[in-house]
């Protein structure tokens, strides 16, 4: 009986540190700048256990400008793809494994709204390379638009965001940026 015992904890034991080794290998970092940010209306997506792991890592800045701009009559947050042209975006730097990064890029409507890619941002000393949600096609009369450093629901330029279930879904923004 004590060998079953002893069996059983040393297989838990090896199990729960396999488990985490394959996991730790499987993080993603993702740089969030919009509605999931904490206490932003759709950071519940993070939170959520069913969508898969995410470790909020802290604070940072992309490293490079970016024109973050809120359009649309859901007033949605978009990172337009410019680099160079805009200001320095404060945001959330997660870790998240294959499951949450999924649901992000079916959240983001990733390739056909949001395209996924790399980007460099500063996290306190460090600075991290992260995924990070870019609108695709962009209208360039957004670049009209106010640019944000750090967008807040409810003080980005009095704009409050639309929850996705009471958003007109026919969003387009189709005319490339040149």
């Amino acid at each position: 009986m004590r060998q079953l015992v002893i069996s059983i904890v040393l297989f838990s034991f090896l199990f729960i540190n396999l488990t985490k080794m394959s996991s730790a290998s499987l993080l993603h970092r993702v740089f969030v700048y919009g509605t999931l940010k904490t206490t932003q209306p759709n950071h519940d997506i993070l939170k959520e256990a069913s969508n898969g792991i995410a470790k909020f890592i802290g604070k940072a800045v992309t490293e490079k400008a970016y024109p973050l701009v809120v359009a649309s009559s859901s007033n949605i947050p978009f990172l337009l793809p410019i680099e160079g042209k805009g200001k320095n975006v404060h945001g959330e730097v997660y870790h998240v494994d294959d499951k949450m990064l999924k649901t992000l890029d079916d959240f983001e409507q990733h390739p056909t709204l949001y395209q996924r890619q790399e980007i460099s941002v500063s996290l306190g000393e460090k600075h991290e390379l992260c995924w990070c949600y870019i609108l695709r096609n962009s209208n360039p009369e957004l670049l009209q638009f106010v640019f944000l450093e750090n967008y807040d629901d409810n003080g980005s330029e009095g704009l409050n965001y639309v929850p996705r279930h009471k958003q007109n879904m026919s969003i387009k923004f189709e005319v490339q940026l040149e």
